[in-house]
């Protein structure tokens, strides 16, 4: 019962790693279609990338082998065995999916954004849809589409995951800023008030679980909305802080606590804060705490979700059939880059069960990455599993660390790349350790955004 309780945060020790691992990554708008940024300085132009493993090696507790940290071309799946992986044949390499590239025109805050193919995207606070993407490393890359409109007075964003594959996840957000319609300064507005409304559904979320291979047919979908309503509390110009609740519900999530036409609740308030020190550096800082009814599970479509909604890590399940318990607790993230040269970004964590006997489950992650000239470094320390708030157990089960160093050749249009990986086995007593090497390109192709 204890791992279940711990689906809401991570789905099991064994997940929790796995996000960790992953919110590196979303930090510098990195999926399994491209390295991502040096640092998390937000990319104004047009980027086409296409990203190349060549050599991966790393060690499981039965001997050397793939890790589950490889990339699309040694594509890795959950198995049945709790937390260990598999690779999926090199035939694999004959399917056209495995070299679609990530195009991506502006970001998040542009008031044009354009993403086509390997993608990554959140929608609104990231309550509902948090750092989604259609192609986490380890799974399959997909052709996916999302764009997102910004004007003073509101916008639109809409996406999907595979266009080969229409079922599969959808979402969108509308948003508007009703006070710039009574005279507030257009510039302003969305700082003073905005009111939005998220939805995102997935048609066909066991699709290629095992249990269709037996001919079991689960006709189930999971369905989204999220009612957002955000605040500005202080708007300066080096300071401006900002408060949001979101309203959600969740539909076909926990299949076996509720009826498939039966929402579950939950709720997110939550502070976001920007600090810009005199031009120096960009603070970026979230803090959310969700209180959720049972049968909600907070950020549901998520980093890992592409992989999850077939078979969960952890488990030989898929994720709408995991139990979702009552749960509620606080998340905070932070990102940060300093003269464009270097980031420092963290997320803590932690959320307790309601109404049932079970451990709370945490994790905290803390990391730095640098460009100068042609060359680049990060390093991350994660810890998951906490069962006790306040106290991380560092290099204990279920720690990780990745260290990458990166090299920019012929005007960034070739980037090198390096990692390594140090895992400490989760949900064992004793320390056992996996490593892993990874060594690629990416061949990555930028131009002038045409748009303003």
């Amino acid at each position: 019962m204890g791992a279940r309780a711990e689906t809401a945060l991570s789905l099991g020790r064994s997940g929790s790693y796995q996000r960790l691992q992953l919110r590196q990554n979303s930090v510098r708008e990195e999926h399994g279609g491209s390295f991502g940024n040096a640092t998390g300085t937000p990319q104004d132009n047009m980027q086409l990338s296409l990203k190349i493993p060549l050599y991966i090696s790393g060690t499981d507790a039965n001997g050397p082998g793939t890790f589950y940290a490889s990339d699309p071309f040694d594509v890795l799946t959950p198995t049945t065995g709790v937390g260990e992986f598999i690779g999926i044949a090199a035939e694999d390499l004959k399917d056209w999916r495995t070299y679609i590239p990530a195009f991506r025109m502006g970001h998040a805050r542009s008031p044009f954004h354009l993403q086509v193919g390997a993608l990554q995207f959140s929608l609104g606070h990231s309550s509902l849809v948090d750092h989604y993407t259609n192609t986490p490393i380890g799974a399959s890359r997909a052709l996916g589409f999302f764009s997102q409109l910004r004007t003073p007075w509101g916008g639109l964003a809409f996406g999907f995951s595979d266009i080969a594959s229409l079922s599969s996840l959808v979402g969108g957000r509308a948003f508007i800023a009703p006070l710039s319609f009574f005279g507030v300064e257009s510039s302003e507005s969305d700082e003073v008030l905005e009111l939005g409304l998220s939805w995102a559904s997935d048609f066909n979320p066991n699709r290629g679980h095992p249990n269709h291979a037996a001919g079991v047919v689960d006709t189930r979908n999971v369905s989204g909305l999220s009612a957002e309503v955000t605040a500005g509390l202080w708007s300066g110009t080096l300071f401006k802080l900002r408060l949001y609740n979101d309203f959600n519900f969740l539909k076909g999530a926990d299949s076996r606590r509720q009826s498939l036409d039966e929402w579950a609740f939950g709720n997110h308030s939550g502070l976001l804060g920007d600090i810009d020190i005199l031009k120096l550096g960009v603070i970026q800082a979230q803090f959310d705490y969700t209180y959720g009814l049972d049968g909600y599970i907070p950020r549901y479509f998520d980093t890992l979700y592409a992989i999850e909604r077939n078979q969960s890590y952890g488990t030989t399940l898929s994720k709408t059939e995991l139990f979702a318990w009552p749960t509620h607790g606080p998340m905070l993230r932070i990102d940060s880059t300093w003269l464009d040269l270097f980031s420092i970004y963290g997320e803590w964590a932690h959320l307790f069960p309601r109404g049932v006997s079970a451990d709370s489950i945490g994790r905290v992650l803390i990391g730095a990455s640098f460009k100068w000239w042609v060359l680049g470094g990060a390093l991350t320390l994660g810890q998951s599993g906490i069962t006790t708030f306040g106290d991380t157990p560092w290099f204990g089960p279920g720690f990780i660390m990745t260290a990458e160093g990166r090299i920019s050749l012929l005007d960034e249009w070739l980037q090198v790349v390096g990692r390594y990986y140090r895992v400490h086995e989760p949900d064992i007593d004793s320390i056992q350790a996996r490593h892993s090497l990874l060594i690629g390109l990416e061949v990555r192709a930028g131009f002038k955004n045409p748009l303003p």
